[in-house]
């Protein structure tokens, strides 16, 4: 179980899905860090979980550094919206991690009833426990493999691009 002595940092924290995650994981009681897209080595040693919270023009090589310099117990947490090269990124890193969508944006007040899409990578407990904490706070949780997710993503976008076009 995931406890107030995990260590939480977030890469790329000071965006607004970012801060909100932070503002989040403090309410459930945990400390967290926070960079930039600079990944700070000294942040990463010492942590439990690094949430990775980029442009997707960057993640996949963010992803790569960040699990160069973190432990190898470390969780690795990527909340792409596009799941295909983050997904290939997080399998070539050979290491325990967790590919997430949170489908919905930073001005939510609460966690209750909003879904979040995700896909494991490794045998670690850690993603179970993660997912856990957003279910206890009443998120819907949606297990879906990369292809499935860019797929149906993509259509929901088209349906409400055609909606705003047509309106």
């Amino acid at each position: 179980m995931l406890d107030s002595q995990t260590k939480i940092h977030i890469v790329g924290g000071t965006g607004a899905m970012g801060s909100w995650l932070k503002g989040f994981l403090e309410s459930a009681g945990f400390t967290v860090s926070i960079s930039d897209e600079k990944i700070k080595p000294e942040a990463l040693d010492q942590s439990d979980i690094v949430f990775i919270s980029v442009p997707i023009e960057i993640a996949p090589k963010i992803i790569s550094e960040t699990a160069r310099k973190t432990n190898k117990d470390c969780l690795i947490v990527d909340l792409s919206s596009v799941k295909s090269e983050t997904s290939k990124s997080l399998k070539e890193c050979k290491r325990n991690s967790l590919s997430l969508h949170f489908l919905f944006g930073p001005s939510v007040s609460s966690i209750k009833n909003q879904k979040i899409v995700y896909e494991v990578f490794g045998p670690s407990k850690k993603p179970e426990q993660l997912l856990k904490l957003f279910e206890d706070e009443g998120a819907q949780i949606i297990r879906m493999d990369s292809k499935s997710h860019d797929f149906l993503v993509a259509h929901i976008q088209s349906l409400t691009h055609f909606l705003n076009l047509s309106l």
